[in-house]
């Protein structure tokens, strides 16, 4: 990469990797080989500490609420951890949650669910007037 010219484009091959997916709203068993992370609408995109951090989804796009973390070194995206869903269903909290309105509830592991992140860039759980989410610098 270092030798991309300015306003050129260039395919990468990228190092084999495995991800765990979410049809249907479910986590899969067990992760499939894919050296791409799935694509997210409504996602934020963070670059820091010479990795890139891909996360967000939400409204009926990618519902997991892990993050892929890009090594350019070695070409390889990386799953940070066995993503979590809120189910999809007509109630609390995860109805407002797939709609756009986001939640206050976090996950079984206390982590944030997904929603749309837009260009906000940090989680804060001591934030709940925000739901968590804001727009920040994040420090690496």
């Amino acid at each position: 990469m270092l030798t991309l010219g300015d306003n050129s484009w260039r395919q990468l091959n990228l190092s084999a990797s495995t991800r765990y997916l979410t049809p249907d709203f479910q986590v899969t068993a067990t992760p499939i080989a894919d050296p791409n992370p799935r694509s997210r609408t409504y996602s934020g995109l963070v670059a820091g500490g010479n990795r890139v951090f891909y996360f967000g989804g939400g409204h009926n796009s990618y519902p997991g609420n892990d993050v892929e973390v890009f090594d350019p070194v070695t070409l390889r995206w990386e799953q940070s951890y066995i993503p979590e869903v809120c189910p999809r269903v007509a109630t609390e909290p995860c109805y407002n949650l797939y709609g756009g309105a986001g939640t206050q509830v976090t996950t079984p592991l206390g982590r944030p669910y997904t929603e749309h992140t837009y260009q906000m860039y940090a989680y804060d759980p001591r934030v709940p007037h925000r739901r968590g989410w804001q727009l920040a610098s994040l420090r690496l």
